[in-house]
């Protein structure tokens, strides 16, 4: 049995794809390189697997990370067509999960690939073939292959009573770092579609009240 972890967030947070093809000056959108309380797109994508790891796969849609003395919301699509409320002061730095996976020296978390960084790399990286990700933000269609950028995210997991030595991990995947949201309700329409899955099982909406 195949035991890699893949994780199916569905978000959509700005990154308001215009026309253009530009983002206006104004969003929120923390660019590709850009960093939010000193981290990037990498060290996010990180703290999402840490958050699985301890609650066993099941990620809260609305929970919070602290960085550098900074409070970051971190939301999770729930798929299944659901619908998810998540409150958020006014100011607040967010980062919206959309697809991830992950893959480890654990046995059976690695299966066809080695157990070195780059091969870690490499089997995070091979998420099943047809997986397509989408999301938006209050109507607006998000450009997430710009923000697929958080390859070979390694750490370790931190778990109490985990084999030892400590496993190493890697991820890949892509979300979307947010400075803030302006006050009001901004609804994230997020979509990640597989081959044979039933239509909405990969669709999630998440109102983010803010204020």
């Amino acid at each position: 049995m195949r035991r890699r972890a893949l994780y199916l967030g569905v978000l959509g947070v700005l990154g308001l794809s215009l026309a253009a093809g530009a983002l206006a000056a104004t969003s929120p959108v923390v660019p590709a390189g850009g960093k939010v309380a000193g981290k990037g797109y990498a060290y996010y994508l990180k703290r999402l697997q840490l958050i699985a790891i301890a609650t066993d796969g099941r990620i809260p849609s609305c929970s919070t990370v602290t960085v550098a003395g900074q409070k970051v919301a971190m939301l999770n699509p729930p798929g299944g067509g659901r619908t998810v409320t998540c409150s958020e002061p006014t100011g607040r730095a967010i980062y919206v999960a959309v697809l991830s996976n992950t893959c480890s020296t654990q046995q059976g978390f690695h299966q066809g690939f080695g157990t070195s960084d780059a091969d870690l790399a490499k089997c995070a990286k091979a998420i099943p073939k047809g997986v397509t990700p989408s999301a938006a933000l209050d109507g607006h269609t998000l450009n997430l292959p710009a923000l697929l950028t958080a390859t070979g995210a390694f750490f370790v997991p931190k778990t109490p009573g985990g084999p030892t030595p400590t496993p190493r991990a890697a991820a890949y995947g892509v979300g979307v770092l947010l400075r803030g949201l302006s006050n009001g309700t901004h609804t994230i329409q997020t979509n990640v579609k597989a081959p044979g899955a039933p239509p909405s099982s990969g669709k999630s909406t998440i109102e983010v009240q803010v204020g």
